[in-house]
């Protein structure tokens, strides 16, 4: 059995070539994900050096907010220009965790959408950071139609009622 680990960050990782080793020994096929604009330049270059591995580039929730429209769109478009060597775009998603603030929160969806789109120009899958924001992941990805969605909730709360 082959198992996909579609969560990790190998460009945070201090032994990428021992984990990957291990990875590949049990059979664990690794999508590494960027989240920010330096984070997805290091994660295409360990796609260049370890090209077993599968990446996705994106910005992180809370990175989204602390940088320019137009930063985003340079890196939109770097994601764009490097299509045919990604698996798809994340880490992106929506995060109430750390950030409270309603007006934080609209500007956190205002970026996410623009990541979701992204995913469903380049028909790639979309893998979602979603914390303490699940109900209010879902309800928004919900509008957009798109089944290649992979959402990694964090501190996930079922509603039992």
């Amino acid at each position: 059995m082959k198992f996909l680990d579609v969560h990790s960050h190998l460009d945070m990782c201090k032994d990428i070539f021992e984990i990957i080793k291990s990875c590949n020994e049990k059979d664990i096929q690794i999508v590494t994900c960027g989240v920010n604009l330096k984070s997805n330049k290091k994660t295409l270059e360990l796609k260049e050096n370890y090209p077993e591995i599968e990446i996705c580039l994106g910005i992180y929730p809370l990175d989204s907010l602390k940088i320019s429209e137009d930063k985003i769109q340079k890196e939109i478009n770097f994601i764009r220009d490097n299509r045919d060597k990604i698996f798809g775009i994340g880490e992106v998603g929506l995060d109430l965790h750390y950030e409270k603030s309603p007006e934080k929160f609209e500007l956190q969806k205002k970026n996410f959408e623009k990541f979701v789109k992204l995913a469903i120009e380049l028909n790639k899958i979309l893998v979602v950071h979603s914390r303490d924001a699940e109900e209010e992941t879902i309800e928004f990805l919900e509008k957009f139609d798109y089944k290649k969605i992979v959402i990694s909730p964090n501190n996930y709360k079922i509603n039992k009622s």
